[in-house]
């Protein structure tokens, strides 16, 4: 803590430097207003003179072209003296050359005392019958009678015509033999005159207004500011006098020049506090030297700190399994590698300039033995997609020894722009053995499988023939085919039937396994009626009820159910086996069966009112040889073939099966088929179809 009368101190010499500063910037401001003054003044009297320079230059484009409009009249004037005997047509021409060649001169013409025209050039401006109608105005008619016999140039004008166009003429006499025998006149639009005279780049910088003999020609209402800095010019041309005024348009106004004294007096006292502020830092300089000295101890020690966790980082990543390289986007250059790097890549990555050098030194091949394209490495991709790419099949040779490993590639945003790609490479060889050994092992157990079911499908046809004799001699004693029996030997009998048949249904339920699983059952997919399907095999069902305290319902669909595309006797195996699964597990009660439909799909469910499945077992029960663990289902006779058999029966019929089961309550077993639509029908691959 500082102590307090070194704060005091501190602070009195900072007020008393502030107050000396602020009298400095007082005294400061004044001095540098009345220079500022002062120099306004020079620069307004400077921007006058080049305004009048550059007003000089329009002026004087005025006094040439009016002069060339007197020259025109000399012309004509001199062309008709010197040619007498010239037709009318011959002057009009001349005439109409003279406005052509270099004059803006609408018209041009002689008239004679009278003001009858003797010859004048075609115009749109005024018209063609201007002489006409200009020699009625009482300003012309005076105009000539007063001027005229003195021989010299006068001017008529400006007249403002009917349709409001003002009009500018000057005449001059023309004299023969000693005498004044008619008039030269020319005729100009005060709006081309204004065009051609003050539309340049230098008039632009001017508002103008043009009097003539006392009269206004071209009339402007300048502002209080324009007047005071207006600039006036004369042209007389004998008795024809013009006043021209020229309005500057930049000029500096008193606001103007109290606005640049106010910014002006505003950047020095600007100046002057940022010497004040400076001063007072200045005069902080021990205590902030301090408190520098102060915190660089604090950043060197953060900074050693920062140098500790980095040897930690670095260790951590030397010691990581995987080998890791950062390199630059720009140039593919590395910037950064661990050490587990060197053993897929070599030690002397140093010695190498890029990342392609570096991995064209490792052979990259495929598992084929190929030449993998650098291209198509993950880090060349990367630099294309800025996306996280990988490979898991590279082979690469180090010390003699090839490697299989994987390779990632990372890209790594930076703020400033620096991008990079961070490149993982982890050794598969080991996995890459075993995955070898378990795609053996697992070749083996398929070749196993595939004899067991072979072996299952030759069993089950060498036993089908005897069964099928034994079944039929039994039939045939049961029936009294071999003499009478008596009630005992037939109790024996019909147990042995019932034991033959059990063994057929699981031979004819092997065989069937062992033709899904061959891929050697064939479909034969036809629009088939399930309504009519299920009605014409309901009572062959019922058979099957027994002794059973059980009732069989089908519920006919209430519309119209449109054919599926099925084969029908995988469609009545189907029924059976979910029809016999519900009269299995089912004591009393009923079974109904439902059909129904959507856009797609025709549906069938059975429904039971039996002991039901527990949760836990129904992911399973489509499984093969698969039976519930149940204490009620363990006396139920079964071979757990049927509801395998029945899936994969739907599913190659593109359809799938469902089941919805409680316990004590009953189950649901359904099924779908597809609507007869043969364009939205895939064809399964492992389906066979008869032709």
């Amino acid at each position: 803590m500082i102590p307090a009368p070194r704060i005091l101190s501190t602070n009195l010499r900072t007020v008393v430097l502030l107050l000396a500063l602020v009298i400095f910037t007082f005294a400061n401001i004044s001095a540098h207003l009345l220079i500022k003054g002062a120099l306004v003044s020079s620069l307004d009297r400077e921007l006058e003179k080049s305004n009048h320079a550059q007003a000089d230059v329009v002026i004087s484009h005025f006094n040439s072209e009016v002069e060339k409009h007197y020259a025109d009249l000399s012309n004509l004037k001199n062309y008709f003296i010197s040619n007498p005997g010239a037709d009318s047509e011959n002057l009009k021409n001349y005439a109409q050359s003279l406005i052509t060649s270099k004059s803006i001169f609408n018209q041009i013409g002689l008239v004679d005392l009278n003001l009858q025209s003797v010859a004048i050039s075609d115009s749109s401006i005024p018209n063609k019958n201007f002489v006409d109608n200009f020699s009625k105005l009482p300003e012309v008619i005076d105009a000539v009678k007063s001027n005229y016999l003195y021989k010299e140039e006068f001017v008529a004008g400006p007249v403002i015509l009917s349709d409001k166009r003002t009009l500018f003429v000057l005449f001059n006499s023309v004299e023969t033999g000693g005498a004044i025998t008619g008039l030269s006149f020319g005729v100009v639009d005060i709006n081309r005159l204004s065009r051609n005279i003050f539309s340049s780049s230098v008039a632009e910088k001017f508002n103008f207004s043009v009097e003539v003999n006392g009269k206004n020609l071209i009339p402007y209402d300048a502002g209080l500011s324009q007047k005071e800095h207006q600039l006036g010019f004369k042209s007389e041309f004998g008795k024809v006098t013009f006043d021209i005024k020229a309005f500057p348009k930049n000029f500096i106004t008193e606001s103007g020049q109290i606005a640049i004294q106010i910014i002006y007096a505003s950047i020095i006292a600007i100046q002057t506090l940022a010497v004040a502020i400076l001063m007072i830092f200045m005069s902080q300089t021990h205590e902030l030297e301090k408190k520098v000295s102060e915190r660089t101890g604090e950043i060197l020690k953060k900074n050693k700190l920062i140098r500790v966790e980095e040897e930690k980082i670095k260790k951590i990543i030397d010691n990581t399994p995987v080998g890791i390289i950062a390199i630059k986007v720009s140039d593919k250059k590395p910037i950064f590698y661990n050490r587990k790097i060197t053993d897929f890549f070599g030690p002397d990555l140093d010695m190498v300039l890029t990342i392609d050098e570096i991995i064209t030194l490792v052979n990259p091949q495929t598992k084929a033995a190929s030449h993998y394209d650098l291209k198509l490495l993950p880090y060349s991709q990367t630099l294309i997609s800025h996306k996280t790419e990988s490979i898991d099949d590279l082979i690469i040779e180090i010390g003699g020894a090839k490697k299989q490993v994987k390779m990632i590639s990372i890209p790594v945003r930076h703020e400033d722009g620096q991008d990079e790609v961070l490149i993982v490479v982890t050794d598969l060889t080991e996995e890459a053995k075993l995955a070898d050994n378990l795609k053996k092992v697992n070749l083996e157990l398929m070749n196993m499988d595939k004899q067991k079911d072979e072996f299952l499908s030759v069993t089950s046809h060498e036993l089908r023939t005897p069964m099928t004799t034994i079944k039929g001699y039994v039939d045939m004693i049961l029936n009294g085919d071999a003499g009478e029996i008596n009630s005992e030997m037939k109790q024996y009998l019909s147990e042995v039937y019932k034991s033959i048949n059990r063994l057929t249904s699981l031979v004819n339920n092997i065989l069937t396994v062992a033709k899904l699983q061959n891929k050697a059952l064939l479909f034969d997919l036809k629009p088939v009626d399930i309504t009519k399907l299920i009605s014409e095999n309901l009572s062959g069902w019922a058979v099957l009820l027994s002794s059973k305290p059980i009732k069989l319902f089908f519920h006919q669909p209430t519309s119209q159910v449109p054919p599926a595309l099925s084969d029908t006797n995988k469609v009545i195996e189907i029924m059976n086996n979910l029809i016999t699964n519900a009269i299995k597990y089912t004591e009393k009660g009923e079974i109904s069966i439902f059909v129904k439909n959507d856009e797609d799909y025709v549906y069938v469910s059975i429904q039971d009112t039996g002991i039901g499945i527990e949760d836990s077992e129904l992911p399973r029960i489509f499984q093969r040889f698969y039976r519930v663990d149940n204490s009620r289902s363990r006396n139920q006779e079964g071979s757990g073939l049927g509801l395998y058999i029945t899936k994969d029966l739907v599913e190659k019929m593109h359809g799938r099966v469902f089941v919805h089961s409680k316990v004590n309550v009953g189950s649901t077993f359904s099924f779908s088929l597809p609507i007869n639509k043969s364009d939205k029908m895939p064809l399964l691959r492992d389906t066979q179809y008869s032709s």
